[in-house]
C-alpha cells in the first residue's frame, strides 16, 4: 500500500491534481493569476472554465534562485484548482535582460535554478514552470533560450515526469526569434497577443487587434509563427488581454491622435463603463471599444 504524505500550509494539506475531475473544454484554457489579486480575487476564480492557472510571479535572481510572490504559498488555490482537475503552474520572470543573458552563460547559476525549480514542483504538488523572460537580448533569444528551455524541461521530467514546461512569446519578431526551435524545445509557447498599442501609442486603438493594421493576431499566426502553425499547432496557445486603455484623444473619431495616456484599466472596471456609454465595434481590428465626452474633453477606451 502506498501512503502519501504532503506538507502542511497555511493549516491546508497540499493535494496532488484530481486528473479524473470533469471538465466539459475542448480546448487548453491558460489563465495568469497575479499575487496582487491574490488577496481579492482567489475566491472567485471559475475553476470549471480553465485547465491551467498560472502563479506569478517567481522572480530569477542573478545566482539562480528564485523570489516567491507575496502571500506564499497559495494553499487554498492550489488545492482548489487541483480538486477542479486543473493544472497549477508557476512563472518565472525576469527583472533585467541582460543579468538573464550572463545566468545563461552561468552553469552554475543555472544548477540552482533547477534545483529551486524542483524543489517548488515537487513540494507543492505543482503541474509545471512557466518561463516568462521579456526584453530578452537579441544573441540570447534563439539557440542559448532553447537549449536551456531543453535542458530544464529534460531535467525537471527525470524527476516529475508530469510537469509541463512553457514560455511567454511574443506576438512580433523584433529579431534574433527561432519559433520552430523554441516549439520543440518545450510543451508549448504561450503567445503574448497584446499590447499592440498602449500607452507608448500615438494614436487610440487597440491592445489585441484580430486583423487591420501591419501587426496583428491574424498576421502573429500567419507570418511570425507559421512554421509552428503548419507543423505542431497544439504546441501553441494564444493570449488575449483581459484588460484595456484609455486615452484622452483629440476626437472622437477612432484612431484619433492621442492627447494623453490615463491608463490602462481591467475588463471588470471597463465593461459597465462601457455598458452605459455605449459599445462601439471597430470592424477594421474586429474589436470593441467606447468613446465619451467629459468636461469638453474627448476619451476613447479600447479593452478585449
Amino acid at each position: 500500500m502506498l501512503i502519501a504524505f504532503y506538507p502542511m500550509l497555511n493549516g491546508q494539506e497540499i493535494i496532488p491534481l484530481d486528473t479524473l475531475a470533469g471538465k466539459n473544454l475542448t480546448t487548453t484554457v491558460f489563465g495568469y493569476f497575479p499575487q496582487w489579486e491574490y488577496q481579492k480575487a482567489r475566491e472567485s476564480i471559475q475553476y470549471d472554465l480553465l485547465s491551467h492557472i498560472a502563479l506569478f510571479p517567481f522572480k530569477l535572481q542573478q545566482d539562480g534562485s528564485l523570489s516567491t510572490p507575496d502571500f506564499w504559498p497559495w494553499a487554498d488555490v492550489i488545492n482548489e484548482a487541483h480538486a477542479h482537475g486543473v493544472r497549477v503552474i508557476i512563472t518565472v520572470d525576469n527583472d533585467s535582460s541582460e543579468e538573464f543573458y550572463q545566468f545563461l552563460l552561468d552553469s552554475h547559476a543555472r544548477k540552482t535554478f533547477y534545483q529551486h525549480i524542483e524543489s517548488l514542483v515537487i513540494e507543492y504538488k505543482l503541474d509545471g514552470v512557466n518561463v516568462n523572460f521579456e526584453h530578452l537580448p537579441i544573441p540570447s533569444r534563439n539557440t542559448m533560450l532553447n537549449d536551456f528551455l531543453l535542458e530544464m524541461h529534460d531535467l525537471l521530467t527525470i524527476i516529475t515526469p508530469w510537469a509541463e514546461v512553457s514560455f511567454t512569446g511574443p506576438a512580433i519578431d523584433a529579431g534574433g526569434w527561432d519559433f520552430t526551435g523554441l516549439a520543440a524545445s518545450c510543451d508549448y509557447i504561450f503567445i503574448m497577443g497584446y499590447d499592440f498599442k498602449g500607452g507608448w501609442s500615438d494614436e487610440t486603438g487597440p491592445s489585441a487587434p484580430l486583423t487591420g493594421g501591419f501587426y496583428n493576431l491574424t498576421r502573429t499566426l500567419e507570418k511570425e509563427y507559421d512554421d509552428v502553425v503548419a507543423n505542431t499547432p497544439e504546441k501553441l496557445i494564444l493570449g488575449f488581454p483581459y484588460y484595456g486603455n484609455k486615452w484622452e484623444s483629440a476626437s472622437l473619431e477612432p484612431y484619433s491622435p492621442v492627447v494623453d495616456h490615463v491608463n490602462a484599466y481591467r475588463y471588470r472596471d471597463l465593461i459597465d463603463e462601457g455598458l452605459y456609454h455605449g459599445l462601439l465595434w471597430d470592424s477594421i481590428s474586429q474589436t470593441p471599444w467606447y468613446r465619451y465626452t467629459e468636461n469638453e474633453k474627448y476619451y476613447q477606451v479600447w479593452f478585449e
